[in-house]
This record gives C-alpha cells, sequence and structure tokens, in this order.
C-alpha cells in the first residue's frame, strides 16, 4: 500500500471537569469555583468588605488565597467555603462537582 499515515479517530473529552481535589475536606482544591452552595457570589480574599476577616493569603501561604474569590479551605473546614458578597450572609460552603471519572475511581 501507498498510504504511508493516515488520522487516528480519537474521541474528545465529554465534558468539561473543573478541578477537583484530593483530600477528604478540599484542602488542596485550586480551581475556579466563586460561588456559594446557596449561590452567593464570593469575596476576594484580600478584601476586607463587606465581611473583616483574618484568613488572608499573608497568614495562610499555601493555602490557594490570593487576589481572587475562588473557594478554598485554609483552615480545614469541612469542605471548600468563601465569604460572600451579601452583607446578610457572611461565609458558605461550595459544591465543587466532581469528574465523573474521579467518582468512578472511588473518590
Amino acid at each position: 500500500s501507498k498510504t504511508r499515515w493516515g488520522f487516528c479517530d480519537i474521541p474528545k473529552c465529554r465534558e468539561a471537569c473543573e478541578p477537583s481535589y484530593t483530600t477528604h475536606n478540599g484542602k488542596d482544591y485550586r480551581g475556579s469555583v466563586d460561588t456559594t452552595s446557596e449561590g452567593l457570589q464570593c469575596q476576594k480574599w484580600t478584601m476586607q468588605s463587606p465581611h473583616k476577616h483574618d484568613i488572608t493569603p499573608e497568614r495562610y501561604p499555601g493555602a490557594g488565597l490570593g487576589d481572587h474569590k475562588y473557594c478554598r479551605n485554609p483552615d480545614g473546614e469541612e469542605r471548600p467555603w468563601c465569604y460572600t458578597t451579601s452583607s446578610k450572609t457572611r461565609w458558605g460552603f461550595c459544591d465543587i462537582p466532581r469528574c465523573k471519572a474521579y467518582q468512578a475511581r472511588g473518590a
């Protein structure tokens, strides 16, 4: 045959998957979910408004905090969380979606 090469049928990923976490409480989560389970927007970790707090990037180095509003678990809560931009709700837990492949491995 004179055919020297050809394209392969490689299936594409079915779903985009949010980076997940491997620890039981999400201490290592570094994804981009920025709303609480109740749908409230997260407050940046570097901001002190509307909620003053002492969980800052300086006090928790290596915890994934920074000038962003992504859910994190710097203090060992049961799962990732954030302060909210709602003056009525100080903070809330976040729902971090898990990949089906990751769930299938028993995570």
